[in-house]
């Protein structure tokens, strides 16, 4: 199925748009991978959105701190397990926990916040094992619910690739794999990003391949488990991809729509015209229909 939004682009999108590029925020990446002995990825802290939506669970696993949030009323049964973006190098944001605050309060959901290793530090490799033995946690959990993955940017790259991963080692696929504005291929050579860099006020392409390489460590740029778009995805569970015209990753979210369609695996994308880098998780009238539309994936 594909979704293209119809209507005019809001005048809160405009402005934030006009806002990012006068504020130059597609630069921040770079200005904080430039010195990687000071680099830090820490969480921030969780929101009050959260605490007041949300029952919190914190407990640590691997060293690491592990959330789950569920709701303070109701259950349903799903069960998902999330992965954030932040470029494979940053952790998780404030939007981001107020992005899960809403899905958990609008679905009665229980939210697994999978706090992955990461880059400079740490690299895919080990971030898988890790997420495995996490998964077999989860699935041990929650055995008996509808597993769903949710993820962002690079978190929603990371949610395919985990799921090529887990035909590998035996592991069960979740029921649906939902995803915002997916960095697919960390390479980013599709040609065609070209034509959107102009557009692009949040993503700014040198940064991302440095943190890409970081990322990927030993790995090749085009290896599946760092840029799952050379995958398999006849094999995983149906994909369903929100995307905005006016982030570099639109590229290889329609070269994927593409590929998809050529080999008849069914899928669902959502394409939203002007919209800038994970605006599914910003204040937006546009945000509003596509969370609608989010939500009831969950929820089915």
């Amino acid at each position: 199925m594909v979704y293209t939004h119809a209507k005019s682009e809001s005048f809160m999108s405009k402005l934030l748009n006009r806002i990012f590029k006068m504020a130059r925020l597609k630069y921040i990446l770079g200005k904080r991978l430039s010195n990687l002995d000071t680099f830090k990825n820490e969480p921030d802290a969780v929101t009050k959105a959260v605490k007041n939506a949300c029952d919190i669970r914190e407990e640590t696993f691997g060293d690491r701190i592990l959330w789950t949030l569920s709701p303070k009323r109701g259950t349903s049964t799903k069960a998902i397990f999330y992965i954030h973006g932040g470029g494979y190098v940053i952790n998780m944001a404030g939007m981001q926990w107020n992005y899960l605050a809403k899905v958990v309060e609008e679905t009665k959901a229980t939210v697994m916040v999978t706090n992955y290793p990461l880059a400079p530090q740490s690299n895919a490799e080990a971030a898988f094992d890790y997420m495995h033995k996490l998964y077999k946690v989860f699935l041990s959990r929650y055995e008996g619910k509808d597993v769903l993955f949710l993820g962002d940017s690079a978190g929603a790259g990371l949610a395919i690739a985990f799921a090529q991963y887990l035909n590998e080692v035996n592991l069960p696929q979740p029921k649906r794999i939902i995803l915002s504005s997916p960095w697919l291929d960390v390479s980013l050579s599709n040609p065609d990003i070209q034509q959107v860099i102009p557009k692009d006020n949040s993503l700014e392409i040198t940064s991302l391949q440095k943190a890409g390489k970081l990322w990927a460590g030993s790995l090749d740029l085009k290896d599946p488990k760092v840029s799952p778009i050379y995958g398999r995805f006849d094999t995983i569970a149906k994909v369903s991809m929100f995307m905005g015209t006016a982030e570099i990753f639109v590229s290889d979210a329609r070269k994927l729509v593409k590929k998809l369609q050529k080999e008849r695996i069914p899928f669902d994308y959502y394409e939203y015209p002007r919209m800038l880098h994970c605006w599914l998780l910003l204040p937006l009238p546009e945000s509003k229909v596509a969370l609608a539309q989010l939500m009831k994936l969950i929820k089915d």
